[in-house]
């Protein structure tokens, strides 16, 4: 993605034509729709957009080299930045130059437990000598253990371009914004930080019914890599050797199904959009939503001016703090 402008706002003291790189690692989508929301931003002020997927913890030789701004928009893994982005980032060939914007995606917004999310990658950025000038949380309707009750999901989804475009003109102006993590925030996300192994043991038993069509539809979407599609055979009905020895009565049936590594996040992504509802968790089967998870379901729903009026009833108790004070800034937005 780019655009024809030539330049940024030299708030920042960036140089003409700009060169900014929009990275993102995504699940279930919410992580990538923000992560485009960005680079449309940035294209419309000008700058020159790299759009990169991040996947399988690999980077492009060139992947930073010659950025001057990186905004970085990652899903969060058990309290955490995921193992394949911080592989990313260790492999990157950032410069002493970059500065750079962190942003998490999580269900429960920027509240207790989970604002020490991003420390990882920033630690990592941080190392190579990047200055990062910026981090935050962008709440999406969480895909995990509960849902976020409507209107509520779909206010999220209404607010985030709003949050983006504000964000978006802050960074791009100069302002720097750093959270200020807790203790108890800082031992959780410690306490996470092998949380990658949990996963791996959630992707190995995740168990393929029969009517699998073997159309690799999840394979394709892992952004862990964690999928692939390999034969299954079974012993073909017909199989008599003793009373029928040709081709036909010795044939075996093939079909393909996937078969899941050792590198699985816990996105979920899987089991929501396979088309035949073949794939159940074959542990922590809390985690699933039960009815499923689809965005673009979601942002059909259209909350009404009294959701929003009402929002402080909808999102009340700590349960939904960082939520509702991410919401109440939407709403501000709304109403300028």
């Amino acid at each position: 993605m780019s655009s024809n402008s030539n330049h940024c706002p030299d708030s920042l003291g960036l140089e003409l034509a700009s060169r900014v790189k929009v990275a993102f690692y995504s699940g279930t989508g919410g992580a990538e729709r923000i992560a485009r929301c960005f680079a449309e931003q940035l294209a419309v002020h000008g700058c020159i957009v790299d759009l990169e997927r991040i996947s399988h913890g690999g980077a492009h030789q060139d992947s930073l080299a010659a950025c001057e701004l990186l905004v970085l928009v990652t899903v969060v893994h058990d309290f955490n930045t995921p193992h394949q982005v911080q592989l990313w980032l260790e492999n990157s060939d950032a410069a002493p130059s970059l500065r750079a914007a962190v942003f998490s995606v999580s269900g429960g917004g920027e509240a207790i437990t989970n604002r020490a999310n991003r420390q990882a990658a920033i630690r990592i950025l941080e190392a190579k000598g990047a200055t990062v000038i910026y981090d935050d949380t962008i709440p999406m309707p969480c895909n995990y253990f509960f849902r976020i009750q409507h209107p509520l999901d779909a206010m999220e989804l209404e607010a985030y371009p709003l949050i983006v475009k504000k964000r978006t003109a802050s960074i791009l102006a100069g302002e720097q914004r750093r959270s200020r993590p807790g203790p108890v925030d800082h031992l959780v996300t410690w306490l996470s930080r092998n949380a990658w192994r949990r996963g791996a043991r959630f992707g190995q038993a995740i168990k393929v019914a029969e009517d699998c069509a073997g159309c690799g539809l999840c394979a394709r979407g892992c952004p862990a890599g964690n999928i692939s599609m390999g034969p299954e055979t079974t012993a073909h009905p017909d199989d008599n050797p003793t009373t029928d020895t040709s081709a036909a009565g010795t044939a075996a049936a093939v079909s393909v199904k996937p078969v899941f590594a050792d590198r699985c996040v816990l996105c979920l992504r899987c089991l929501y959009a396979c088309p035949n509802q073949a794939l159940s968790p074959g542990r922590e089967k809390f985690a699933v939503l039960q009815d499923g998870y689809a965005l673009d379901e979601i942002a059909s729903r259209h909350p009404t001016p009294d959701d929003w009026q009402n929002l402080e009833s909808l999102a009340k108790g700590w349960l939904y703090a960082g939520i509702r004070r991410y919401l109440q800034e939407a709403r501000d937005l709304l109403e300028v």
